[in-house]
C-alpha cells in the first residue's frame, strides 16, 4: 500500500486539506512565494521520477496521436517524442508559474509573521544555512519534487478529461500504473528522514521543520482568496494547451484538427 499525500486536483482541494493532521508543508507544490516556479519545475522534471513521468507521457502521446495527422505533418516517432518532452516541460513550468502568480504576498507575510514571529522569513533563511538543516533539506528534496510532479500530472489529467482531449491518462494516480507509482521516491524519503531525525534532530532542524510548516500554512492562506477560489484550477493552469496538443496530432472538442 502506497503512502501518498492527497493529490489535489484543484487548488481548492489543497486549501481544504491544509488543516489536516499531516504536515502542512506537504500540501503545496511550491515551498514559498520567492521560489522560482520555472526553475523548480525543471529540477523536478530532471529528477529520476520526473524522467519516468516524461517517458510515460511520451508513450501515451505516441499512442494517442492520430496516425493520418502524423503522416500529413511528416512527424516521425522520434520527432514526436522530442516535441512531447519539450511540450510537457513547458506546460509543467507554466502551471507552476500560474499558481505562483496567484499568491497574495501581503497575506503570506502577515500570516507567517503571526505564526512564526516577526522576522520569520529571515530566520527561515538563516536556518537553511545550518549544516544539519542543509542535510535535512537534501534528503527531503526528492519528496518535494515528486509532489510537484504529481500535482502537474494530476491536474493535466483532469484538464484532459474536462476538455475532452483525445489522449490517454498519464498520472499514475489516475491509471493505477504500479510500476510508475513504485518510482515515486516519497516512501523512501520519509523513511530516510525518520532515520535522520533520530540522530540529527538538532534544535535548528526542529525549528526549521516547524517554520516550514508555518510557512506552508501561510502560503495556503495566501492562495485561499476569492480570486483563487473563483478562477484557479486545471482550466487556468493549462489554458491554451489544446492548440498545442492539436499541433502534436492530438485533438480535442475545442480543436478537432
Amino acid at each position: 500500500m502506497h503512502t501518498r499525500w492527497g493529490i489535489c486536483a484543484a487548488v481548492a482541494t489543497i486549501l481544504l486539506s491544509a488543516g489536516a493532521a499531516s504536515p502542512v508543508r506537504a500540501q503545496l507544490p511550491l515551498a514559498s512565494p520567492d521560489e522560482n516556479p520555472a526553475a523548480v519545475t525543471r529540477e523536478a522534471f530532471a529528477s529520476p521520477y520526473g524522467r519516468a513521468m516524461v517517458a510515460e507521457f511520451v508513450t501515451v502521446l505516441k499512442a494517442s496521436a492520430d496516425a493520418a495527422c502524423l503522416r500529413s505533418k511528416n512527424l516521425k516517432p522520434e520527432q514526436l517524442a522530442q516535441r512531447g518532452e519539450a511540450f510537457i516541460g513547458k506546460w509543467g513550468a507554466n502551471a507552476m508559474t500560474v499558481l505562483a502568480s496567484h499568491i497574495n504576498l501581503p497575506i503570506y507575510e502577515t500570516k507567517f509573521a503571526q505564526s512564526a514571529g516577526v522576522g520569520a522569513a529571515g530566520e527561515l533563511k538563516r536556518l537553511a544555512a545550518n549544516a544539519d538543516v542543509k542535510q535535512y533539506i537534501a534528503i527531503e528534496r526528492p519528496r518535494r519534487l515528486a509532489y510537484l510532479l504529481d500535482y502537474v500530472f494530476e491536474n493535466l489529467s483532469r484538464y484532459v478529461l474536462i476538455s475532452r482531449i483525445k489522449m490517454g491518462q498519464i498520472s499514475p494516480l489516475a491509471t493505477g500504473n504500479e510500476e510508475l507509482l513504485n518510482k515515486n521516491p516519497t516512501e523512501k524519503v520519509e523513511a530516510d528522514l525518520e532515520r535522520f531525525l533520530k540522530t540529527n534532530g538538532s534544535p535548528q532542524v526542529r525549528r526549521y521543520i516547524e517554520m516550514s510548516e508555518q510557512s506552508a500554512a501561510a502560503l495556503a492562506a495566501a492562495l485561499n482568496t476569492d480570486q483563487v477560489r473563483n478562477s484557479l484550477g486545471p482550466g487556468t493552469l493549462f489554458r491554451g494547451i489544446d492548440k498545442e496538443f492539436a499541433a502534436l496530432c492530438v485533438s480535442s472538442a475545442n480543436n478537432p484538427r
